[in-house]
C-alpha cells in the first residue's frame, strides 16, 4: 500500500506542477504530459497481465498508481485552466 500511495502522490505532484508551469506559457504541453502519463500507466497495466504471478501484481499496482496520478493531474489542470478562462471573461 505504501508504494501505491507514494507513486500516486509523486506522479500527481510532478505532472500537476509541470502542467501548471506550461499553462502559464499557454503551451499545449500542459495537457499532453498528463495524457502521455495515462497511456504509460495503461501500458504498464497491460504488461502486468502478461507477466503474471506476484511480479505482475506489483507492476499492475504501480501502473494503476501512475494512471490515477496522471488522470488526477489532467483533471485538476483542466479545471484550473477553465477557471482562469472564466475569470478573464468576467
Amino acid at each position: 500500500m505504501g508504494i501505491f500511495v507514494t507513486v500516486l502522490v509523486a506522479t500527481f505532484i510532478i505532472l500537476a506542477s509541470v502542467s501548471i508551469y506550461f499553462q502559464t506559457k499557454n503551451s499545449p504541453l500542459q495537457y499532453m504530459l498528463s495524457i502521455i502519463g495515462i497511456i504509460i500507466g495503461l501500458l504498464i497495466i497491460g504488461i502486468s497481465f502478461l507477466n503474471g504471478n506476484w511480479q505482475g501484481l506489483s507492476l499492475g499496482t504501480i501502473g494503476f498508481a501512475i494512471f490515477l496520478g496522471s488522470a488526477m493531474a489532467f483533471i485538476i489542470t483542466a479545471i484550473i485552466a477553465n477557471m482562469r478562462d472564466l475569470k478573464k471573461q468576467l
